[in-house]
């Protein structure tokens, strides 16, 4: 055996250590708010309610804290899939992952269209499951009240809180549980590590992919979302779809609580700039919006909205049979 070879033996016996003690873990939660209450493949679309109201949650660096490390210890997981799973040294691994997520969004997206990997949820294996989330997450009482109250007149009454993340079921649904907050969602809109590598991968920021999120809600207009993410294309993307309020989670971001930044957009949108996902409430009270000078880019118009609700309805039809 080669010493090459010796390293990926020993990097897939820690990895698949590590998954053992992640299932153990998930397998052994019993605090509140680890039930999931919906069908997470659901085989048929709810019917369309032009009154409906959704609020889009991205997960990652979102529902948690980005000070909490867990995206270091993803850009970890990712250095070594690349030094030891494809035999790259750790410059050109570095110089790729950085490439790959300018260029695609995903470094995924990146490895597929090289063909430098033909198993995609064999990659979300390496990467996602095997991280050990229980040693930097914990249970939020405060985002899960922030959840339940964002049910209520007072604050929206939103009728569906929407999970709508790049990563694969496992790794949303792992989190959710961890942080005690899966018995609140009504459903989530993931990216499709178990489809054919032949298949396009479609994932945020694709207008395409938030039509699908639109369809697997039942909301009938963009205008009744709320949407709320770190990454900034694809806050852009949510404002050139039409999202009613879209709120960019910028957990550096310098201001005081007394200094929202928040604006109208273009079709009446709102956009708000937060440090911290439990300051929504601020943005909800009028009284508090206080306009900005930040300059938003005019956007291009996207595509034919007919041809992104038919490619989305067609993905659903190949998922459900």
């Amino acid at each position: 055996m080669t010493f090459a070879k010796d390293y990926r033996a020993l990097y897939r016996d820690e990895i698949k250590k590590q998954i053992r003690l992640n299932q153990e873990h998930l397998k052994s939660l019993n605090h509140l708010g680890t039930q999931v209450n919906f069908e997470v493949d659901s085989s048929k679309l709810p019917e369309p309610n032009e009154h409906r109201k959704v609020f889009f949650f991205d997960i990652d660096n979102t529902l948690y804290r980005k000070s909490t490390k867990v995206q270091l210890l993803m850009q970890q997981s990712l250095s070594n899939f690349f030094k030891y799973e494809l035999g790259f040294d750790e410059d050109e691994a570095e110089r790729l992952i950085e490439s790959y997520y300018e260029e695609y969004g995903l470094s995924v997206k990146g490895l597929i269209k090289n063909k430098q990997i033909d198993d995609v949820l064999q990659y979300n294996t390496f990467i996602d499951d095997s991280l050990p989330l229980q040693d930097y997450l914990k249970p939020d009482w405060k985002l899960r009240e922030l959840l339940i109250n964002l049910k209520k007149k007072k604050f929206g009454k939103f009728d569906k809180l929407w999970l709508f993340t790049n990563s694969y079921k496992n790794h949303a649904i792992r989190c959710i549980k961890i942080l005690g907050i899966a018995d609140l969602f009504d459903g989530l809109t993931y990216c499709h590590y178990d489809r054919p590598i032949d298949e396009e991968f479609i994932c945020k920021p694709d207008p395409r992919f938030f039509e699908t999120a639109k369809l697997q809600s039942g909301l009938t207009t963009f205008a009744n979302a709320w949407f709320i993410d770190d990454n900034e294309s694809n806050v852009e993307s949510a404002l050139t779809v039409g999202m009613g309020h879209v709120i960019h989670l910028i957990e550096d971001y310098q201001y005081d609580s007394e200094n929202i930044i928040t604006r109208d957009h273009a079709n009446k949108q709102q956009f708000s700039i937060l440090k911290d996902i439990l300051e929504i409430p601020l943005v909800m009270r009028r009284g508090t919006f206080h306009p900005s000078s930040i300059a938003i880019k005019e956007k291009e118009d996207v595509e034919e909205e007919g041809e992104a609700v038919n490619w989305s309805k067609q993905q659903i039809n190949v998922q459900s049979s």
